[in-house]
């Protein structure tokens, strides 16, 4: 071992250990005091301090960087890289993750509807309960007076009820059309689509994806307008990207690597 880069490559195939009791047996046998306080020549005490110094390096990069043999460094690679897939990729955690983040994009796109009819609902609902007290008011008086502004009061708080509840109701629809799109049964049911529209085993992104989103629109019609969950596409998408890594983990579908801007899909089965 001539020059400390030969030193550190012999920490690749050997222990720490066993490269510093080489260099101190080295260093022990050209000390000075083997020779009645003097070096033999010049090249001994130049090799003296520089194995001094290489076992000093040694010591310290050792107590910062502990050195791992070359021939374990295969199974720690794939060690490490098996744990990270799973700490960066787990099913489970992302579709957790998934349906709270609807919950919460859900509960902001209704909350301001649902706010304002519950409010204007309870607004006109007190009007209509007091409206014997309201008679005498100077201002309102006229108005709970006549028919007409009973008959107002009324439509209005009915009005707001239904509306508030037509909004609760389309919530928990979204709600429960994404949980059922991240089950096992829609699963199979985009796999089946993918049957369908593949060519030689082979289907894009694009025509799974429009296929999908079709598939899950509303329907015309009043009730259909009303009533059906309505899942941006961009939700549609997060879903469907969901199950489809989900088909590749189970190895029923592979994505193939191909040139272009849409990814290709394989069919094992």
């Amino acid at each position: 071992m001539e020059s400390m880069e030969e030193i550190e490559s012999q920490l690749f195939e050997k222990s720490v250990d066993e490269v510093l009791a080489e260099l101190k047996e080295e260093r022990a046998a050209l000390h000075p005091d083997k020779n009645g306080g003097k070096f033999r020549s010049n090249k001994e005490e130049e090799r003296y301090h520089f194995i001094s110094e290489a076992i000093t390096h040694i010591n310290e990069k050792n107590s910062s960087n502990q050195m791992i043999p070359v021939s374990q460094l295969p199974v720690i690679i794939e060690s490490i890289s098996k744990s990270l897939a799973v700490q960066n990729n787990p099913p489970a955690i992302v579709e957790k993750n998934l349906k709270e983040s609807f919950r919460s994009d859900l509960g902001r796109k209704y909350m301001a509807p649902k706010v304002g009819s519950g409010i204007f609902a309870a607004v006109t609902g007190f009007l209509f309960t007091q409206s014997s007290t309201l008679i005498e008011h100077p201002v309102l008086g006229t108005f709970f007076n006549s028919v007409f502004g009973f008959q107002l009061l009324g439509i209005g708080f009915l009005v707001s009820v239904g509306l508030f509840l037509v909004y609760w109701m389309q919530e928990r629809r979204e709600e429960a059309q994404s949980t059922y799109l991240l089950s096992e049964d829609a699963l199979h049911d985009i796999y089946h689509m993918m049957e369908r529209e593949s060519e030689n085993g082979l289907v894009e992104l694009h025509r799974i994806r429009r296929f999908y989103t079709r598939s899950h629109r509303p329907g015309f019609g009043p009730m259909n307008i009303l009533f059906s969950p309505r899942l941006s596409p961009q939700v549609v998408d997060q879903i469907l990207e969901v199950q489809l890594n989900r088909l590749v983990e189970r190895k029923a579908i592979e994505q193939l690597e191909r040139p272009g801007i849409d990814k290709v899909y394989k069919l094992n089965a």
